[in-house]
C-alpha cells in the first residue's frame, strides 16, 4: 500500500490554550477559520469544573451574529442506569459534583462538524466523563449530541455552566 498524506488537512492546533478559572463561558471562535477553509474542529477540554454543586454543563452557539441554544440535544444523563434524555437547547452533561471537592472535574473532546452548512444540520458531538462523587454514580459519563439547523453558519462555540461559573483549560484543533 502506498499514498501520501497531505499534512495541509492534518490536524492543526489553531490557537493556544484557553485557561478559565471562575468565567462565566468560555468562548471559541471559529468564525476566521472556517474562511481558512478548515471543515472540522476539535476542541479537547481538561479539568472542567463548576463554582455550584450538582451543575449542567451546555453550549450555546452565535449564528447570525447573535448567542443563542442550538436546535436539539441528545445527552446521556448521569443516573444508575444512565438515562438518555432529548430536548431543545444545548445539554453538554448534567450533575457536576461538589465544587468544593478539588477532583471532581471533566475531560471531554467536542468534535464540530460543518460549521459552515448553510442548508444542513451543524452536528457537534461531546464524549469524556465527570468524576462526579456521588455513591450512586461517581463517574458521569459525558455522550452528548448536540444540533444546530440554523440556516447561517456558526461563527462561535460558548461552553457554560449552569448555575454558576467554571474552570478548565480548552484546546482547540482543526481540520482542513
Amino acid at each position: 500500500m502506498s499514498g501520501v498524506i497531505d499534512l495541509a488537512s492534518a490536524l492543526v492546533r489553531l490557537a493556544p490554550t484557553l485557561t478559565a478559572a471562575g468565567a462565566a463561558s468560555v468562548d471559541i471562535a471559529v468564525a476566521d477559520y472556517i474562511a481558512a477553509g478548515y471543515k472540522k474542529f476539535i476542541i479537547e477540554a481538561k479539568g472542567v469544573k463548576g463554582s455550584v454543586d450538582d451543575a449542567q454543563l451546555s453550549m450555546y452557539v452565535k449564528t447570525g451574529g447573535a448567542w443563542g441554544s442550538p436546535d436539539y440535544y441528545l445527552s446521556s444523563n448521569g443516573a444508575n442506569p444512565p438515562v438518555l434524555t432529548y430536548g431543545a437547547g444545548g445539554v453538554v452533561a448534567f450533575h457536576s459534583g461538589t465544587a468544593a471537592a478539588a477532583n471532581q472535574i471533566a475531560a471531554f473532546t467536542t468534535e464540530f462538524t460543518a460549521p459552515n452548512a448553510a442548508a444542513d444540520a451543524k452536528i457537534i458531538q461531546t464524549r469524556g466523563a465527570w468524576y462526579s462523587g456521588y455513591s450512586g454514580i461517581p463517574v458521569n459519563k459525558i455522550d452528548s449530541t448536540v444540533l444546530s439547523i440554523a440556516a447561517t453558519a456558526i461563527t462561535d462555540i460558548r461552553f457554560m455552566m449552569s448555575p454558576g461559573t467554571l474552570t478548565g483549560k480548552f484546546d482547540i484543533f482543526g481540520v482542513k
